[in-house]
């Protein structure tokens, strides 16, 4: 009896060794960290499903009928536009929370694909910015000009920030720290910025 419960506690053990590995780091100063990672995978958090029903709510209570305005558009029909777009510019992280480990691979092939859709998106507002034609356009400067100047107002804009980020190596931003953090706070300045301008 007592034999029969040692093996299987060293089975048990063994199983929860082996699901279990262990990461070395050698870090700039030549220190060795090493750090436990259990592979088995993470459930998706609470927190996550009372977050998506909240926009559900938000979303459906808010909703404007007709959703198409008649002449001018109500301060509702504005919101909800606004609010459809931040929905459908987060809805890229959705499968993180079902999936939060994914293959390097895809995470390559997801940003190839992001990558090809903003050049396709940015092509399309260069060309509507220099054909735009209003009756009520009194400007000096042709749509050409505003459009090439907005645009390289933009890029200044992203390397500007970048360079002001790099200069922080230990940056943290929630859990992220060094280049993720300043990744994600690139991408964040550059997203609230096109929200302004949209």
């Amino acid at each position: 009896m007592g034999e029969s419960t040692a093996t299987t506690t060293n089975k048990q053990t063994a199983a929860s060794a082996a699901a279990t590995t262990t990461t070395t780091t050698t870090t700039t100063n030549g220190s060795v960290e090493r750090r436990d990672s259990d592979s088995s995978p993470r459930p998706t958090p609470a927190w996550a499903y009372v977050s998506l029903a909240a926009f559900a709510a938000v979303t459906w209570i808010t909703m404007p009928s007709p959703l198409q305005p008649h002449g001018e558009p109500t301060l509702q029909h504005v919101f909800f536009y606004g609010w459809m777009t931040a929905i459908s510019t987060g809805l890229g992280v959705l499968p993180f929370l079902f999936m939060p480990d994914v293959a390097s691979y895809w995470v390559g092939v997801s940003n190839a694909i992001a990558a090809g859709m903003m050049v396709a998106a940015s092509y399309s507002l260069f060309l509507e910015g220099c054909t735009y034609a209003d009756p009520h356009d009194q400007s000096e400067y042709s749509t050409e000009l505003r459009t090439a100047f907005g645009a390289v107002l933009g890029l200044a804009f992203i390397l500007g920030t970048k360079n002001v980020l790099d200069q922080y190596e230990d940056l943290k931003f929630g859990a992220l720290g060094g280049a993720d953090a300043r990744k994600a706070l690139l991408i964040f300045f550059v997203m609230t910025l096109h929200s302004f301008s949209e």
